[in-house]
């Protein structure tokens, strides 16, 4: 994990996915559905979008992967399989 600059939120800098960690909960993002967990490993469930906290919501463009909008800036490298993360 590594820490967005200015900000308190970390980032899975090596995976394919949007995982982020703020505070005690992870976030993560797919297909424009936010999902939420107290571990890394899940179950990650459902979470309303103002439920995302904002500083997660607005971390800089090339901290996103899969966000709706404009290509995030620099290499994306493969690692968690998103599907496993989301709640079953």
């Amino acid at each position: 994990m590594s820490l967005v600059p200015s900000t308190k939120v970390y980032y899975a800098r090596d995976q394919e996915c949007d995982l982020y960690r703020y505070g005690l909960y992870w976030y993560f993002l797919e297909d424009g559905l936010w999902y939420r967990a107290r571990t890394w490993r899940g179950p990650f469930l459902h979470l309303q979008f103002t439920s995302v906290p904002r500083s997660v919501r607005n971390v800089p463009l090339n901290y996103r992967r899969h966000w709706p909008g404009p290509p995030p800036l620099g290499p994306v490298q493969g690692g968690y399989t998103r599907s496993s993360l989301r709640a079953k």
